[in-house]
């Protein structure tokens, strides 16, 4: 394909790795993102070797090594007892087993190293305070106006702009409306040193129990503990944004008579930084891409927070787009490679995701028996081993 202008819309994790990928092939990348800065939005991430695999490629790793945690371990503990159900080593185990390490990360620490290297490589690339209000794809371009007056004249557009992505409304109308799960989920981060110093050793550690689940992982060089609770419930809430805040009360409630551990961080939790959002689900698309505009990451294939692939995901089709992008000088077959090379895996993870999200939440005589047995199945395990094998620049296009 002709190494002209690109446009992406959003400065998200999918959307600054693509350029980043793109710019290291000769194109001329340009992130078109609504927020005026990049902000400290949103809360921890897990990076298995298959995303480090990506931002090795992009030589962003470097760039993390200061705010990126290596946990040990993950465990799975009995929500009241604390007996742990189930233990999966991660540290030098998976990088040994899968060619790169485990992190936990916040998540606008990545994003602040993204920006950097893309900087790096292309210092006008990202155009912030520029939001999207129309999309024109003709034959050969797309031309995009924004609420500013500005506008922008490219080869393709990336709709990179997340779960809720303007680019998918406007061009791919035809798409599902998002399902409620039935879940909400709560965030928070707490300084390590309210916690104390052996509260808990640097690996991830989750209770699970019935209709709800806590996940508990330091990021930031280990100087934060990134919690996250998912609670079932009977109807959404209306709280569908990250920066959604919530009253405290309520989350003592809905983990009252926890485990101390889960009990303490509660207690821990700034009264003034609770926040809650509802969690919705997509069904998989039957195609990403229509003429001169494609999706990519939440925007093609939201996955819900319940296999920590994500952020792993949208740095996949980053470098797999832009490796399509580069072999292929028809933009058609380009896009059509990259959705057969891509779309199988995305909702295959999307799916286990789903599973998963039931078997968090077992009852009370499921969390002893089911929970293990499922766990410990050789098709999980094998599921997981080929999920963190993947390497995105390595794969047939």
């Amino acid at each position: 394909m002709d190494k002209q202008k690109i446009l992406i819309a959003g400065a998200g994790i999918g959307g600054l790795a693509a350029a980043i990928a793109l710019a290291q092939r000769g194109f001329k990348p340009v992130v078109i993102e609504r927020a005026t800065e990049l902000e400290e939005v949103g809360a921890g991430i897990q990076l298995s070797a298959n995303a480090c695999h990506v931002l090795k490629s992009l030589d962003v790793l470097p760039l993390i090594k200061d705010s990126a945690v290596a946990p040990k371990r993950i465990e799975f503990r009995h929500y009241r007892s604390g007996e742990q159900l189930f233990s999966a080593p991660l540290g030098l185990i998976h990088r040994f087993a899968f060619g790169s390490p485990y992190f936990h990360i916040h998540r606008a620490d990545l994003q602040q190293a993204l920006a950097e290297r893309l900087h790096q490589l292309a210092p006008n690339a990202l155009q912030l305070g520029t939001q999207i209000e129309t999309v024109s794809a003709g034959a050969d371009s797309v031309d995009v106006c924004c609420v500013d007056r500005s506008q922008y004249h490219g080869r393709l557009l990336i709709g990179a702009d997340g779960v809720r992505s303007s680019v998918r409304q406007q061009c791919f109308p035809s798409a599902s409306q998002p399902e409620w799960t039935g879940n909400y989920a709560w965030r928070a981060l707490i300084p390590s040193s309210l916690l104390g110093e052996h509260f808990m050793p640097k690996q991830a550690t989750v209770f699970v129990g019935p209709g709800r689940h806590m996940v508990l992982y330091y990021v930031r060089g280990g100087r934060w503990l990134n919690v996250v609770g998912v609670v079932e419930n009977d109807q959404p809430s209306d709280l569908d944004s990250w920066s959604a805040k919530a009253p405290w009360l309520a989350l003592q409630r809905d983990f009252q008579g926890w485990h101390s551990m889960v009990e303490r961080v509660v207690n821990a939790v700034d009264k003034e930084q609770c926040y809650r959002w509802d969690l919705y689900r997509r069904s998989p698309m039957q195609t990403w891409h229509d003429g001169r505009v494609v999706l990519l990451g939440d925007a093609a294939h939201a996955t819900l927070p319940f296999i920590a692939q994500g952020a792993a995901l949208a740095l996949e089709d980053a470098v797999v787009l832009a490796r399509c992008l580069d072999k292929y000088a028809d933009l058609d077959k380009a896009l059509t490679r990259f959705e057969l090379a891509r779309m199988s895996r995305c909702h295959n993870i999307q799916a286990r995701a789903d599973h998963n999200m039931a078997l968090y939440h077992g009852d009370e005589s499921q969390l002893l028996s089911h929970f293990t047995a499922q766990m410990r199945a050789p098709s999980h395990y094998n599921f997981m081993a080929g999920v963190y094998r993947y390497k995105a620049n390595n794969i047939t296009i």
